[in-house]
């Protein structure tokens, strides 16, 4: 079986406030068999800001990771961020979303993968 990767749109959001922003990105299991794969939070240039794997994922299983937002002073004024989710299947088997929450777990910005 083939291994598919899906990324979201990029999110953009103002350094200036990011030590009062968290990231999360959750992956959901829509076919009937289990899955695996990886999730990674990446700023826009590549960089990993959070990995983990998911393994044996069950059918209408959900799983996630997040990523606090601490973005040096020196850096410039807009942030960029993505996810990439790979799963082993095809990319219909599962849904991934990136969400931007402020420190209150209130969504501000919400993306799908594909």
């Amino acid at each position: 079986m083939a291994t598919v990767t899906l990324y979201t749109p990029i999110i953009s959001f103002q350094n200036a406030q990011s030590n009062k922003l968290k990231l999360y990105c959750h992956v959901l299991n829509v076919c009937n068999q289990p899955r695996t794969g990886t999730i990674q939070i990446k700023d826009a240039g590549g960089n990993p800001l959070s990995t983990v794997s998911y393994n044996n994922l069950q059918p209408d299983g959900g799983t996630g990771t997040s990523a606090p937002l601490y973005i040096p002073s020196n850096s410039a004024a807009v942030g960029l961020v993505y996810a990439k989710v790979t799963v082993i299947g095809a990319a219909t088997d599962i849904r991934a979303s990136l969400v931007l929450t402020d420190l209150n777990g209130n969504a501000i910005v919400s993306v799908e993968a594909h």
